[in-house]
């Protein structure tokens, strides 16, 4: 059994642990699907004018193949991600923007949104 001084004493050392803090940045994607596209090729080629048009021109890279492409580039200036999923099959684009903040991540989806 513990004495009293030794209870005390792990009493007081746990009291001065510190718990993990919480993340201080936590990632937000919003998305969304545009029906009525006529290709997949020429929904890259839409997605390569909206990314570049909205500053997503770092690491551009186009995956997949006829009927089934992927789009994704970085924004220049902002800690923000776009990817552009077209398929043929579906008919339409699944368009998504991923940052860190929040409000600046939401405001970046619509203007792509909107432009494609």
């Amino acid at each position: 059994m513990f004495s009293m001084l030794k209870t005390g004493l792990l009493l007081a050392a746990l009291g001065s642990l510190s718990l993990p803090q919480s993340a201080e940045a936590i990632p937000h994607v919003y998305t969304n699907l545009v029906l009525g596209i006529a290709s997949s090729e020429a929904c890259i080629q839409n997605a390569k004018r909206v990314a570049g048009k909205s500053g997503f021109t770092e690491n551009q890279e186009v995956l997949g193949e006829e009927g089934s492409q992927f789009f994704y580039a970085d924004h220049r200036d902002k800690p923000l991600a776009l990817a552009v999923s077209c398929i043929n099959k579906l008919g339409g684009a699944s368009i998504a923007v991923s940052g860190m903040n929040n409000d600046e991540t939401f405001a970046m989806f619509e203007r792509v949104y909107d432009d494609f």
